[in-house]
């Protein structure tokens, strides 16, 4: 994958404080932090890392959707490059 791809997610507080963040176009990345700023950037890296994943398995990364109206916040994904190693 190559570009810039705008993923809508979710961020949630959970009792203990801390924020816990979702994609529904790409529901195995998760992430959680104790600010909006820490959280968002987890899900960057959570996107990151699936992103990776998918590309050494010869897997497409899920394009980003709408999202659902829970999902007010913007994660920006760039040039995931697969280490095309198995």
């Amino acid at each position: 994958m190559t570009g810039e791809r705008i993923y809508s997610v979710a961020l949630r507080r959970e009792e203990d404080g801390t924020l816990h963040a979702y994609c529904s176009a790409v529901p195995e990345a998760v992430a959680w932090g104790a600010t909006r700023e820490e959280a968002l950037h987890e899900m960057a890296e959570a996107l990151l890392a699936v992103g990776r994943g998918h590309g050494r398995w010869g897997l497409p990364m899920p394009q980003p959707t709408e999202g659902t109206p829970q999902e007010t916040e913007r994660v920006a994904l760039r040039d995931v490059v697969s280490t095309g190693r198995r």
